[in-house]
């Protein structure tokens, strides 16, 4: 899946761009373009994004209900 597809599911789960923004330390349009297919991440920023998607799984993974 490319970070573009999994932006995808983040925010059609109700994740808002500008909160990811905030958590890599990243400017929310600088992502919000990028997301709208306007301009391009560099490699650094795509990894922050990356990780901090596996980073938001993790949280929802745990989820265990009984």
């Amino acid at each position: 899946m490319t970070t573009k597809e999994a932006m995808d599911y983040v925010v059609e789960a109700g994740t808002p761009v500008a909160f990811i923004a905030k958590n890599i330390g990243r400017d929310p349009t600088t992502i919000s373009k990028w997301w709208h297919g306007k301009t391009r991440l560099s490699a650094e920023t795509e990894q922050d994004l990356r990780q901090e998607i596996l980073r938001l799984k993790a949280f929802w993974d745990a989820i265990q209900l009984e």
